[in-house]
């Protein structure tokens, strides 16, 4: 019996010990045990908080890499080049990008001059399967349109098929200051040699550019940009007057008056003085005979040239002054040399060329070279081409006559 009894005392104590020695004890192994079960009814919730924040994190990176694909901008951005870059920038399949002109939806809807581009992309799920099984994918959406922004334009170059339309060869260079001062080919830039190109501003061609590493270009240097409008172009000619002048005899020094020459030859020999006002020059030619021959026009002097009339300084020195305001109506204010035919001007001297106000050969092809003492227009310049040789120096002191509406690419969506 007593056997029995310790046997049963045994087993009291041992069921005795099973249990907490007092309430706290007791309080706490059930917390414990209650912490287990709601961290394993919680564990599901807290592993797709952690698979939201990752997948999440990719989604956003997708996203951005697929918006990115819509800010490349391109002279050629048509239906198919968009596609193009939409498919090669977000790293998908070309079915996931479409590409509407004029766009279907938003307020630029119907508008040709806007293009629409979306782009789908799948998106890899990588703890999110846990608690989602469905499609996990981002879309991005942009709409882009071309429109205008003023351009600080010092040197345009406005032949649109004819290339090089800026040609720099030998020790050359093209040294445009002034805020923001800047150069656009409607072409191409082509450089050999030990050429300089320094802008305040951009340099800017259609086609491609060949650098050099002594560019200077703050704003950047960007080849396939949109072609510039002659921003001239509709100007009405000055009026020529129904007189017609004749020309003093220039073997000498001599003195033109303003007016209008027809089939005249103008042969500086030694300075010829223009006094201010408009000459109106047509199937005349003005040629310098040497360098000591000048061409001078006092402040306010607008010199316009058509019809088969010729510009031939050689190596003498020309300074011609713009008038400060419009010289006539609908003229444009600063037109100081405005050159209408499609030909050669020549400026190969060693002696010093100025232009204050605006130079305008629209289709003519500028040639520049030898060793001049300066080639300095304080305006602008706006020709069909040009071309810099030998130890040319061509240096343009921007101020802006004409505002220059240059095409840009816009995100309006």
């Amino acid at each position: 019996m007593a056997h029995l009894l310790d046997n049963c005392k045994g087993r009291r104590d041992m069921k005795t010990l099973s249990r907490p020695t007092d309430r706290t004890a007791w309080v706490r192994q059930t917390a414990d045990g209650q912490a287990l079960v709601i961290f394993a009814l919680f564990s599901l919730v807290l592993i797709g908080s952690l698979a939201l924040s990752i997948d999440a994190g990719v989604l956003m990176s997708d996203r951005r890499q697929a918006s990115a694909a819509f800010d490349k901008k391109s002279a050629g951005e048509i239906t198919g080049a968009g596609k193009s870059y939409g498919t090669f920038n977000a790293s998908v399949p070309s079915g996931n990008v479409a590409i509407n002109r004029p766009p279907t939806s938003g307020p630029y809807a119907g508008n040709n001059q806007y293009i629409e581009a979306t782009i789908t992309k799948p998106v890899a799920r990588y703890f999110l399967n846990a608690i989602y099984t469905g499609t996990w994918q981002v879309t991005a959406r942009a709409v882009a349109g071309i429109e205008t922004a003023p351009g600080d334009y010092a040197l345009i170059t406005l032949n649109k098929t004819k290339t090089p339309g800026i040609y720099l060869n030998g020790v050359t260079i093209i040294d445009l200051s002034g805020k923001n001062a800047s150069a656009m080919s409607n072409t191409n830039i082509v450089s050999s040699n030990n050429t300089g190109f320094n802008v305040q501003g951009t340099i800017d061609a259609n086609g491609t550019i060949d650098t050099q590493p002594s560019w200077t270009a703050p704003a950047g240097i960007h080849a396939g940009y949109p072609q510039i409008d002659d921003p001239l172009a509709g100007r009405p000619a000055p009026p020529k007057g129904s007189t017609i002048a004749s020309p003093p005899n220039c073997n000498g020094d001599c003195t033109l008056l303003p007016g209008y020459y027809l089939n005249q030859s103008i042969n500086c020999k030694g300075t010829c003085t223009l006094q201010a006002g408009i000459y109106y020059f047509e199937n005349s030619s003005i040629t310098l005979q040497n360098s000591s021959s000048k061409f001078l026009a006092v402040d306010g002097t607008l010199v316009y040239m058509t019809g088969t009339s010729t510009f031939d300084p050689k190596n003498g020195s020309v300074d011609i002054r713009a008038p400060a305001t419009t010289p006539y109506a609908g003229g444009a204010t600063g037109l100081a040399f405005w050159y209408t035919r499609c030909n050669q001007i020549d400026m190969q001297g060693t002696e010093s060329t100025y232009f204050k106000g605006i130079f305008y050969a629209p289709c003519a092809d500028v040639t520049m070279h030898g060793n001049p003492t300066g080639d300095t227009i304080n305006g602008q310049v706006f020709v069909g081409t040009l071309e810099l040789k030998g130890n040319s120096t061509f240096a343009v002191t921007y101020k802006g006559y004409v505002d220059v509406p240059r095409p840009a690419i816009f995100l309006v969506e």
